[in-house]
């Protein structure tokens, strides 16, 4: 009786210490890839900060926030929009659309997601989009799912 409880007992310390060790080794890994994703997404932020003070991205936010300030009940209008674009099938691609999605400014956002998708060897980001001060899209990587 005294060899299976020294036996029982052994078994349950392994038990044990190999639970924790599992553990340890998961909250590592994950320590680790927590790091890098702040790490990658740290660096996207910087990526894309530098944008906002970019005078040829600064020029068509502001161009499309004084047409937006002429706008009579912008709010409606963009809702109206918005309704547009949600009824559209989703491959279709509307003139409206088109419009957005391949002025300059959106041709040079697909070349630096490009670059940025290269660059981590995977699609980093799905698309990308930029929008004036009243939420409305100014150009864009691709169709998104609203305007």
């Amino acid at each position: 009786m005294l060899l299976w409880s020294a036996v029982y007992l052994s078994v349950r310390i392994s038990e044990d210490a190999l639970e924790r060790s599992i553990i340890a080794n998961h909250i590592d890994i994950d320590t680790k890839y927590v790091a890098l994703i702040t790490h990658e997404l740290s660096d996207n932020v910087d990526f894309y900060r530098e944008y906002s003070i970019d005078t040829f991205f600064r020029q068509f936010v502001d161009e499309s926030n004084v047409r937006f300030d002429n706008i009579d009940n912008v709010g409606d209008y963009i809702d109206k929009i918005d309704r547009e674009w949600i009824k559209a099938p989703k491959n279709i691609i509307t003139p409206f659309m088109a419009d957005l999605i391949n002025n300059p400014l959106s041709i040079r956002l697909k070349e630096q997601l490009e670059y940025v998708n290269k660059k981590h060897g995977y699609k980093l980001h799905a698309e990308v989009f930029l929008t004036n001060k009243y939420g409305a899209n100014v150009a864009q990587t691709g169709k998104t799912s609203d305007y």
